[in-house]
């Protein structure tokens, strides 16, 4: 089956969860792999501090799941 895009995809995003809470997201212009969502899912300890777009700072050395996703924008026309 043949995956058909409907949005134009205008960036990325990496959403970070520590201890099961959302925290927030980071922007970026490229993906680290092909997988997007569930499938890109990452369960890690951060080697360095990540400032979010919410301006929260998730120290170095704490526990997160990332996951990447696309960031849509207008619909594509048939």
């Amino acid at each position: 089956m043949e995956h058909k895009q409907v949005f134009e995809i205008i960036g990325y995003f990496d959403e970070y969860w520590v201890d099961g809470k959302y925290i927030g997201v980071k922007r970026k212009s490229s993906p680290d792999g092909l997988k997007m969502g569930y499938g890109s899912k990452l369960e890690c300890i951060l080697d360095m501090d990540i400032k979010l777009d919410n301006n929260k700072i998730i120290k170095k050395g704490t526990a997160v799941k990332k996951y990447q996703n696309p960031l849509c924008g207008k619909r594509i026309k048939n």
